[in-house]
């Protein structure tokens, strides 16, 4: 059997690389082998499985993956750690090859080298859920795995319905994986020794309850129930379906009066699904809506997620600035601490159909009035827009929101409005969707970019009901052309 890292040894590594574990990563390294060796057996690897591991650190795990492993995939945050990380599997008798190390934040990677089959990793307690979450989400090919986390989210994540640790962390895992408690772990086996205590964590991934478009709008219920989880889901669910929660409920089949910890996966999904039709020709904010984004660097391979409209900062402390944001102007979006972050490093297209617009007393029409605006050839159109990810402080929950980008109208939309969408042409999307991170000068042409000369080439536009207006209303019908009256009778 290979020599695995012992407590001396992983201080030696870290003197070496001048590293003091730090509280705000989470870093607490295992230094007992035969701990990494249970870890290992209770996630059941075998020679077949490509392991994906998160904050490997010193590599105390990664060895013992290594032993079993066909490969392990390492994503390591620390470039100290991640730089070193071969060298340590090399020196205690390991085929690198099968190690691949990718220096990254584990919530910005959409995509890997290869498809892991299991997870295993020792993950940081402050980011335990919405990791575990991320890559349930982005990669299927998970079939199963083991997590040590915090024994309190342990408790959490294994909970079952009308149990004080049900919440949203539960609801969520559970629409990927079935869940179990696998055991604790000493305090004694870390360096330096944690003041919690820590439990494995092990799943097994079944077939999710739903499309991508189910999944965003069920985890939009269980955010909203189980924060009021003390009230009825009437009243938590009022705000999200405008005030008909009871009869959305009803329609459902769910009692109405029941709390947020009684709300198994399965109830919150059908819920959702009251509300979810294979088309919405009447987005509004706060609801999902699907963005293409980049799977590389280049821009070139692209996948499509689902995110709320409204854009929250990494930054904000709650979710109430969402509604706010769901434009971003082109005049201020790289220097608006609500946007600039996104802008510099998560662009994003936004397709659609076409938009609504309503008229202003800058116009020509009357103000209100609805219009609905779209290519004339009827193709899609694709708006530039950006995307963050949030961390919801009470549920430690990830939540993927996203604006649209607007400029100054002209042309042909002048008498509706004053703004307008900014409408990218194909031959700009690849530019548009690099994930890069744009330097000074880089911003400034991105700027330049997507100040089209002719921003309304190409679109027509016509006069809609007024039916538009409430957000209940979702059918194509919404879309039709109506008769204005006359000029002189519309003031």
């Amino acid at each position: 059997m290979s020599n695995l890292l012992g407590a001396s040894q992983i201080r030696a590594l870290a003197d070496q690389l001048n590293i003091k574990p730090s509280k705000k990563l989470g870093q607490n390294f295992v230094v007992d082998a035969n701990t990494c060796r249970k870890i290992v057996k209770v996630a059941g690897v075998n020679s077949t499985d490509t392991v994906l591991e998160i904050g490997p650190g010193l590599g105390s795990l990664t060895l013992a993956l290594l032993e079993e492993a066909k490969s392990v995939i390492a994503i390591e945050i620390d470039k100290r750690m991640a730089d070193q990380l071969s060298n340590t599997a090399h020196s205690h008798g390991f085929d690198t090859n099968k190690l691949i190390v990718i220096n990254q934040d584990v919530m910005s990677v959409n995509k890997l080298p290869t498809e892991p089959t299991v997870l295993v990793a020792n993950l940081p307690y402050n980011l335990a859920v919405p990791m575990l979450l991320t890559v349930l989400e982005r990669f299927a090919s998970i079939s199963s795995g083991v997590v040590m986390v915090q024994s309190e989210v342990a408790d959490r994540l294994v909970a079952k319905p009308n149990n004080k640790n049900y919440g949203s962390p539960t609801v969520k895992a559970n629409w990927f994986s079935d869940l179990s408690n696998a055991g604790q772990i000493s305090r004694s086996v870390f360096w330096p020794i944690p003041n919690v205590d820590s439990s494995l964590v092990r799943f097994i991934r079944h077939k999710p309850l739903g499309d991508e478009g189910q999944r965003v709008a069920t985890f939009t219920v269980v955010e909203h129930a189980f924060a009021k989880r003390r009230k009825m889901l009437r009243a938590g669910l009022n705000q999200l379906f405008d005030g008909a929660a009871e009869d959305n409920l009803i329609s459902a089949g769910i009692d109405p009066t029941i709390r947020g910890e009684d709300l198994a996966v399965e109830f919150a999904a059908g819920i959702a699904n009251v509300v979810i039709t294979p088309s919405n020709w009447n987005i509004s904010p706060t609801t999902p809506i699907p963005f293409i984004s980049a799977d590389n660097q280049a821009g070139d391979s692209r996948g499509i997620s689902m995110a709320r409209w409204g854009l929250i900062p990494a930054w904000a402390k709650d979710a109430t600035r969402a509604v706010n944001a769901i434009n971003a102007r082109v005049e201020s979006i790289s220097e608006k601490p609500t946007f600039k972050s996104a802008f510099k490093s998560r662009r994003c297209l936004i397709p659609a159909t076409g938009y609504y617009e309503w008229a202003t007393e800058l116009g020509q029409y009357k103000p209100k009035q609805p219009f609905y605006i779209s290519n004339t050839d009827k193709s899609s159109i694709a708006i530039a827009g950006i995307y963050e990810q949030w961390i919801n402080p009470q549920t430690s929950s990830p939540i993927t929101t996203a604006a649209i980008i607007t400029r100054e109208v002209s042309g042909i939309l002048k008498p509706i409005h004053h703004r307008m969408p900014v409408i990218l042409p194909k031959s700009l999307w690849s530019i548009w969707l690099s994930n890069k991170s744009l330097s000074a000068d880089e911003i400034s042409e991105y700027l330049k970019m997507i100040d089209l000369k002719t921003p309304e080439a190409g679109l027509t536009f016509w006069p809609v009901a007024d039916e538009v207006n409430n957000a209940r209303n979702i059918g194509p019908e919404l879309a039709a052309q109506i008769e204005l009256p006359d000029a002189g009778t519309l003031f």
